[in-house]
């Protein structure tokens, strides 16, 4: 990832250039930037001052905004889809009709903020504070809460169609991870089972911490009590269903439990 600093992309927006994807941004100095339409998909601005930047249109898909300070800035009609905003400061943010499905907002101050007609489905809203927030007209379906996310009083997660937080471990993961490959290794052998589980990975760093051995069987590094957030878990089902997608170009069927043929 290439770092860059801000006056660099300060100069560079004014001479027209638009493409900032997977720069290195982290801890700049943004404040009331002028970044209308850029392309900053994957970008790291972790730590970033972007109070009163403005940011309408622009493509934030999967960045990276943990602890970034967004005080005031336009980010209407913004893509923020899987963008990571845990911890992040959005007081008196506009985020009209931007799009944050499954973005990860856990523990952000999301207060006075402008969400008109925003799309926030399946976001994890897990401990954010949201008090004062205006979701008029805001598609809310299937994101998260959990006991420590504030909301005004008159406000119904319920009637909003949100869901609790779904508590998994890494432990109960792995679990998941090699109970499929032990399913598909009855009909593929080891060999394949490994090879779709790499090819199938998505482009997330925390996937990356999932280790295949040549059995296909998965370990990982992090501790096995650590609880995973609903983002990373998203992303895991995601490479999960890829996998079996992957098999199922292999077979189209496979003995179950049971000796009976069921199609994948």
């Amino acid at each position: 990832m290439l770092k860059i600093d801000a006056a660099e992309i300060r100069r560079s927006y004014a001479l027209g250039e638009r493409n900032f994807a997977k720069l290195n941004l982290s801890h700049a100095n943004l404040q009331g930037v002028n970044l209308s339409y850029a392309n900053l998909k994957g970008a790291n601005l972790r730590k970033a001052n972007l109070t009163g930047a403005i940011l309408d249109g622009s493509n934030l898909e999967g960045a990276n905004l943990e602890g970034a300070d967004l005080t005031g800035a336009d980010l209407n009609r913004a893509n923020l889809k899987t963008a990571n905003l845990n911890q992040s400061e959005l007081l008196w943010i506009s985020l009209i009709q931007a799009d944050l499905r499954q973005a990860s907002l856990r523990q952000s101050i999301l207060e006075v903020a402008n969400l008109t007609e925003a799309n926030l489905r399946g976001a994890d809203l897990s401990g954010a504070s949201l008090c004062g927030t205006n979701f008029n007209g805001a598609d809310l379906w299937g994101a998260f809460y959990n006991d420590r996310t504030l909301f005004d009083g008159n406000f119904d997660p319920d009637s909003a169609q949100m869901q609790t937080e779904v508590v998994v471990t890494v432990w109960e993961l792995l679990g998941e991870f090699n109970l499929l490959s032990e399913s598909k290794r009855r009909c593929l052998g080891s060999a394949l089972v490994a090879r779709y589980w790499e090819v199938t990975r998505p482009e997330i760093d925390w996937l990356k911490r999932f280790k295949i051995n040549a059995l296909g069987q998965i370990a990982c590094g992090s501790r096995l009590t650590e609880t995973v957030e609903t983002l990373h878990l998203h992303w895991s089902y995601s490479w999960m269903n890829a996998f079996i997608t992957g098999c199922s170009q292999a077979v189209k069927s496979y003995p179950d439990k049971t000796g009976q043929l069921s199609s994948i």
